[in-house]
C-alpha cells in the first residue's frame, strides 16, 4: 500500500526444467544411505560442514554412509585441497566431478539424500530437482532452502553452519530404517517450466480480460455496475 500497490499480490513459484526426468525409472539398489551433493564446491556452498559431520559420527554409522559430491572440486583449488584433506580417513567418499544436465537421472537415481548445506541465503534448483525423484534434502536452515524443505516432512534442516546438527541429521538417517521412506513421502509434486508458463499466460489473460472490463464506457471500477 505504501507504494501505491493495492491489488493482491500472488508469489508464483519457478517452475523447473525436468525433460530430463524421462530417463529417470527409479533409484539403483544400495546397502548404504547415499548422500549426494550437487553444485559449486567453494566455501559459501559448505561442502567442508558435509565431510566435517561425517567425521562426527560413530565408526559404524560412517560405513554405512557413501558420499557422492558432484561439482568441480578444483575451481577453488585451495579449498579442493582442504576437501580432499577431509576425505582422507574416511570410508565411502568420492568427487564425482561435473555431468550434464540431460544426464541428471542417472545422478538422482545413485541418491538417497541430497545435502544442501549452503552457508548463504541460497535457492537452489537442485532441491526441486531432488524432489522431483522422490529425493528428500537435508538442507541448511535458511532462506529458500527452509521455503522448500519442510523439515520432518520432505527432508530435514539443521541451523547454519553447524556441524553437530547436521552429524545429528545424518546420524538419524542411519539409525532411523524408516526416515528416508517416510520424508520421501512427504515429498509433492515439482512444477515444471511449462505449467509456470500456463500460470502466467492465464494470470495475463485474467488481468486482460479485467482492463477490458473496466475500460468499457460507464463500468463502475467500484464494482457497482452502471450508475
Amino acid at each position: 500500500m505504501a507504494h501505491g500497490v493495492q491489488e493482491e499480490i500472488l508469489v508464483r513459484p519457478y517452475g523447473h526444467d525436468l525433460s530430463w526426468l524421462e530417463a529417470f525409472s527409479g533409484k539403483t539398489p544400495s546397502t548404504e544411505i547415499r548422500i549426494g551433493y550437487v553444485g559449486q564446491v567453494i566455501p559459501s556452498k559448505g561442502v567442508h560442514l558435509i565431510l566435517e559431520a561425517v567425521c562426527r559420527l560413530p565408526a559404524a554409522s560412517r560405513q554405512r554412509l557413501r558420499l557422492l559430491i558432484y561439482g568441480d572440486v578444483d575451481k577453488s583449488p585451495d579449498y579442493g585441497r582442504e576437501l580432499r584433506a577431509l576425505a582422507v580417513g574416511l570410508p565411502n567418499v568420492e568427487f564425482k566431478g561435473t555431468y550434464l544436465h540431460e544426464d541428471s537421472a542417472a545422478v538422482y537415481a545413485g541418491f538417497d539424500v541430497l545435502v544442501v548445506p549452503s552457508l548463504w541465503y541460497d535457492f537452489p534448483l537442485v532441491i526441486h530437482e531432488a524432489f522431483a525423484t522422490g529425493t528428500p534434502v537435508v538442507a541448511t536452515n535458511l532462506g529458500g532452502m527452509a521455503e522448500a524443505v519442510a523439515h520432518e516432512v520432505n527432508g530435514l534442516l539443521f541451523r547454519k553452519g553447524d556441524v553437530e546438527d547436521l552429524a545429528a541429521q545424518f546420524g538419524r538417517l542411519v539409525s532411523e530404517p524408516d526416515l528416508v521412506g517416510h520424508l520421501r513421502g512427504g515429498i509433492r509434486p515439482v512444477k515444471t517450466v511449462q505449467q509456470e508458463v500456463d500460470e502466467l499466460q492465464d494470470c495475463y489473460a485474467q488481468l486482460t480480460e479485467a482492463r477490458r472490463v473496466a475500460s468499457r464506457p460507464g463500468h463502475d471500477s467500484a464494482g457497482k455496475g452502471n450508475r
